[in-house]
Parts: structure tokens; sequence; C-alpha cells
């Protein structure tokens, strides 16, 4: 074998371990949720994207990706996990199959390399919703029982905006005409800050006693939204600044409040934070949730709905002495979903940006094989099939699409699509 022709072996030797190294790293971001894979293309150098992610040649990113602050996302992993860091990364929420992390876009690779990391979703904010009443459920008729049905013995936490621990009707009932100082709080967290704040009863207490308020005493917290005590007095309220004489569900519950950031991470740290005080009472536990979002599938099977589960069954795995109550229908009268049987046919719907960006997901079985086309205002449509992945820009603005590029979503076999708009020129209808 004459030199030359050992020159061209060895030239195609190294092209084949290439390719097949970047074949592998673009399978081991089936392990990240489309967004997930979506920032970590937009972020990461092409070059890095060729050799570690495996970046298929001319894949296009155009579009803006988290800078600065780590993300928060929500890991499943093959075995249940304890501990403060997981590969080098803080946790938000642990114990169980499914953990809350904080890393940088780039450390989304770490995670995507561990044998131990089953799946990995971008952990989305939830906002605030409420719509219940205590007529409208027929609690007055359990306050009018003999023996009356208040709550008592039993801890209702929220995971909300925080809580006006002030407030009179947070306080147990005053006897003989007098004003009670004795709050029913018996914890507070707050999870807004650099480092998580717990407040206790006796701190609460002790500056209710002394008459500070949140700028003073041991007791620094706000609910500047207002939305936790809202819903904290539907829940919980007994009526003592109401004039009208209005109480909430269980007057009569002790009280946890978890004043969270939204994120769903936050959240289930929240909820397992009350479950865990509650267990360590002796005492049973509902947790309310006056949250709303929309991301996810819908059925039960995202990180955050499967972590919800495994709080509400409890180490015991049968929910005893545990209940999590999430809010329902807030927005059922908004145009935020769109839906369509096919069977070979088309079907065209349009979006209208009200800002300068926009996301959303289109959820379909995983034997189905669905060819999406987004037509930007003046552009050339952008047509994307199952299994792919491609993006451009316009002077309206920047589109990409994720069709299922990674395949089945492993939590429920079915396949999503994920449609970002962004750099947003006009409020010209997208189709």
């Amino acid at each position: 074998m004459d030199t030359r022709m050992r020159k061209i072996l060895a030239f195609l030797f190294v092209v084949v371990i290439v390719v097949l190294s970047a074949t592998a790293g673009w399978g081991m971001t089936a392990k990240l949720s489309p967004m997930l894979q979506m920032w970590v293309a937009g972020q990461t150098p092409a070059a890095t994207v060729a050799g570690l992610v495996g970046s298929p040649p001319g894949w296009k990113i155009t579009l803006p990706v988290p800078t600065g602050e780590p993300i928060h996302v929500l890991v499943k992993l093959v075995h249940p996990f304890f501990g403060a860091r997981f590969l080098g990364f803080p946790v938000s929420v642990t114990g169980g199959t499914i953990i809350g992390l904080r890393v940088p876009v780039a450390g989304l690779l770490t995670l995507v390399a561990s044998p131990d990391v089953v799946y990995v979703e971008q952990a989305w904010k939830a906002h605030p919703t409420l719509n219940k009443s205590v007529p409208a459920i027929g609690a007055n008729i359990l306050h009018a029982m003999i023996p009356p049905v208040t709550g008592k013995g039993v801890i209702i936490g929220a995971v909300d905006t925080g809580i006006d621990y002030s407030h009179r009707d947070f306080r147990y009932a005053a006897t003989g005409g007098g004003s009670s100082k004795s709050a029913r709080i018996l914890y507070i967290l707050d999870q807004t800050g650099l480092f998580n704040t717990e407040y206790t009863q006796a701190e609460i207490n002790s500056d209710i006693a002394n008459g500070y308020g949140p700028n003073a005493g041991a007791v620094h917290e706000k609910d500047t939204n207002g939305h936790g005590t809202h819903v904290m007095g539907i829940a919980a309220g007994n009526g003592s600044s109401s004039s009208a004489g209005f109480i909430g569900v269980a007057p009569g519950a002790a009280i946890i409040e978890v004043k969270t950031t939204f994120y769903t991470d936050d959240i289930l740290a929240g909820v397992k934070y009350i479950f865990d005080k509650a267990a360590a009472l002796g005492m049973p536990a509902v947790v309310n949730l006056s949250l709303g979002g929309q991301d996810g599938p819908h059925d039960g099977t995202s990180l955050f709905e499967q972590k919800l589960a495994q709080l509400a069954l409890g180490p015991t795995m049968t929910g005893a002495g545990r209940v999590v109550v999430v809010s329902a229908g807030n927005e059922g009268d908004q145009m935020i979903h769109v839906g369509r049987t096919l069977h070979g046919n088309a079907y065209t719907f349009s979006l209208v940006p009200s800002n300068g960006s926009l996301n959303f997901s289109l959820w379909y079985p995983g034997n189905s094989v669905f060819t999406l086309t987004v037509t930007p205002p003046g552009g050339t449509p952008l047509t994307v099939p199952t299994g792919s992945s491609d993006s451009t820009a316009v002077a309206a603005g920047s589109v990409y699409v994720n069709n299922a590029a990674e395949g089945n979503n492993p939590n429920n076999g079915d396949n999503e699509a994920v449609v970002n708009l962004s750099r947003l020129t006009t409020t010209t209808p997208w189709v």
C-alpha cells in the first residue's frame, strides 16, 4: 500500500469517527425538551455544536437564548436522588426520581451526557388564578353542622404570592370580646430572595404582640401582590376582620404559606416543604395551588405533574393525610388552544402576536406523521416534516420549528412540535 493510499484511508477513518460522534451527540439531546434543544443549539458556538451536540449540517439558529442567570429545569433520573447538588449544580427540589436544578444553558450538555438522566424539561412560570367562593361550593353548610366542620386539626398550605401575616383573619378567634394576637400561621417560607427564608409561628406572634410590621421585627414578609392573602382568606380566613361576617372554607385550620417565584421547580419545593412540616407535626395537610399555566401536554405526564403526584402520594405511597388542590377553568374563555382531528388532510390556523415573541406547542400521537408549515407575513413558508427542525429569519421576525426532531416524548410517547417566533416587528398574523 503506497503512502498516498494510506493518507486517503486515514482521512476517511477520521471522517467516519467525526460523523459517528456527531450522530451520537445529536441523539443525546433527545433527553432535552424541544425548547431546551433550541436553547442549547442557539447558545453553543457552531463548532462546539458540531462536536458535542452533533447538529446536522446546515442547521440554522437565529433565535435569542437565555443568558446570564441559570435557567430553572426539572430532571427525571433513573434512580431517586437526595442531595443539595447534582453533577455540581444546585438542587432546588430533591427527593424521588424528579428533581429541580438551576443550570446555565451550557450545563444542559453535562446533564444529557449523564447515564443517570432520563429527561430534562424547562421549568415554566405559572401565574396566580382564583375564581372560587365559599357559597359556591357549599362550605357554609359544613360550618352549620353540629359539631361544625371548620378544618380544625388540619393544615392548609398555599404556594402563592405570600401572605399578610398581621391580618386578623389569620389569628385564632378572640374570646371575651378581646383581640387575639396569636397567629394561626405556623410557618412562612419565602423563596423569592437570594436564599430561602423561613419564619416561625413564635416569630410571627412576637411581631404581632409588639405591633411590628414587615419593615421591623423578625418577620420581613410582604404580600405586595395580594393574591396569596386573598387565596388564603378564602381558604382559611375566620372573618375576624369582616364586618359582613365573611369567612373562608376552613376557618379553624392552621396555616403554612410559601411565597414563590412561580417557577415549577420552586412550586414543587414549596409543596414538599408544607407536607414535610405537616408530617413532622403529625397533621394532615391540604396544599392549594391557585396558579395557572399552559405549558406541557395536559395529560398528567409532564415532570411537574408527575412530581406533584409523587408528593401527594407521600413516602407511604398511599396519599394518606395529603391533598393537592389546583385551580382550573380560569382561562377557559381565552383563545389559547387550537385542535383538529386530521385524516390525511390539512388544517390552517393563524397566530396574532401581541408582543415581540411567542411560543407554542402542538402535540399529536407518536405513531402519526404531520408536516408543519409556518408562513411569515410577506415571507416564504417554512415547512418542517416530523422528525426534523429548521428556522428562518424574515423582515417580520424569526421562526424556529422543532417537529419532534428527536422522536417521541419519553414521558407519554407522543410527538411534540414547538414553534418559536421571536424578534417580531409587526402584529400581522402568522399562518
